[in-house]
């Protein structure tokens, strides 16, 4: 299913590992998810040359995962402590991490496949903490980037939508490329916010029965 996107360092990744690297501060003291992490640089950076919590890296192919523990037994001498590795099926509620066990979910290029947007959005939704982010690279060039934007600002709101994060990375790549990264910043609400949100809910769905 995954094909060659888990098996080569897309522009997207690499814009993300350039911004953990000019970023650091961001991930400090934080619990780290990557899905779809394939090769897994930009994990690997982030645990590697930020001072983060804890990195995970996950991707939903057995195949990559293996790949990503070789890559973390090939790194195990430098100071990788923190990163683990395991896989993470978005449409397998018994395979999402534990509710609110993460501050960041880092991803790049892994919203191609439009029939998982839903999946992918309420699994985030799940492991992030209150006041938590998403931090997506990803190119528009299939369509599918705009269709995921518009469905995560259905299930959280407050969506930021960038091309001119970085000059370099303009420069490296060009604007008028189809795979030109673009950033997408996801931010959940805050405890209290979060609180009135599932309460609506809730009554909602008894008045409903």
């Amino acid at each position: 299913m995954h094909g060659d996107f888990a098996r080569k360092i897309s522009p997207s990744e690499e814009a993300l590992a350039f911004y953990i690297l000019k970023h650091p501060r961001i991930f400090h003291q934080r619990k780290v998810l990557v899905v779809g992490a394939g090769l897994g640089l930009a994990g690997l950076v982030c645990a590697t040359c930020t001072k983060a919590e804890q990195v995970v890296l996950t991707d939903g192919d057995p195949e990559v995962v293996k790949l990503l523990e070789c890559s973390l037994e090939l790194n195990k001498d430098t100071d990788t402590a923190s990163l683990k590795v395991q896989q993470l099926l978005w449409e397998r509620k018994d395979s999402w991490p534990e509710r609110g066990s993460f501050d960041m979910v880092l991803g790049a290029d892994v919203v191609y496949l439009e029939d998982l947007h839903a999946a992918l959005l309420d699994m985030m939704a799940r492991v992030l903490r209150p006041g938590g982010q998403v931090l997506l690279f990803a190119s528009k060039r299939h369509g599918s980037l705009d269709k995921f934007i518009a469905s995560s600002k259905s299930t959280f709101g407050s969506v930021e939508v960038s091309m001119d994060y970085d000059l370099e990375v303009e420069k490296a790549i060009g604007r008028s490329s189809k795979c030109f990264p673009v950033l997408v910043k996801i931010s959940t609400p805050p405890e209290e916010r979060r609180e009135m949100s599932e309460n609506f809910n809730v009554c909602y769905e008894e008045n409903d029965k």
